[in-house]
């Protein structure tokens, strides 16, 4: 009867132990996942970058988005790309701050909706002289958003800028519209 004890307590525990290890590989690659995903929602593709470059060569103003409105179902997200010429000579540092302006349903302002928010309120692009920088904006749209048409307010400033300095490249503005 002690033997089979035994047995049993030695299969117990190879058991625990494959348990934990298998627990264990399973946490490793959610988190890996997760990580990827993250950096994948902040970064842009080469067509998109090249595109944004383009655009900025081609006009005279600092500040471009690829696109600046977009349709999303609620539960979804949305990336814009935004792109930054550098006209001095010396690498700068650029500050991006995003506010929702309004959010507007069937033709009207509706002032006690909340705005889907962006994943950083205020983003950081550090751009060499005469030279042209890109990064992405993302909003995560949750499923409890309200169907409407929500207006942002882009303020790119320098890095050193008194407050009320004017924008670098002045106002721009973002349209989500929710579904």
């Amino acid at each position: 009867m002690k033997k089979k004890a035994m047995e049993l307590a030695i299969n117990f525990i190879v058991m625990l132990i494959l348990a934990m290890a298998i627990f264990g590989v399973g946490i490793y690659f959610a988190s890996n996942i997760f990580s990827k995903t993250s950096t994948i929602g902040s970064s842009l593709d080469q067509q998109t970058t090249t595109m944004l470059e383009n655009k900025l060569r081609d006009s005279s103003l600092p500040v471009a988005f690829g696109k600046f409105k977009e349709t999303v179902k609620k539960g979804g997200n949305v990336k814009f790309a935004l792109g930054i010429a550098n006209i001095e000579e010396k690498n700068q540092k650029f500050i991006i701050s995003i506010s929702c302006a309004k959010a507007v349903k069937n033709g009207v302002d509706i002032e006690s909706l909340n705005c889907p928010k962006p994943a950083k309120d205020e983003q950081e692009i550090t751009v060499e002289g005469k030279e042209y920088g890109t990064t992405a904006i993302l909003f995560v749209i949750d499923k409890k958003t309200s169907t409407a048409m929500y207006i942002y307010d882009v303020i790119v400033t320098k890095e050193g800028d008194a407050a009320d300095e004017e924008a670098y490249g002045g106002l721009q503005k973002l349209y989500i519209e929710v579904k």
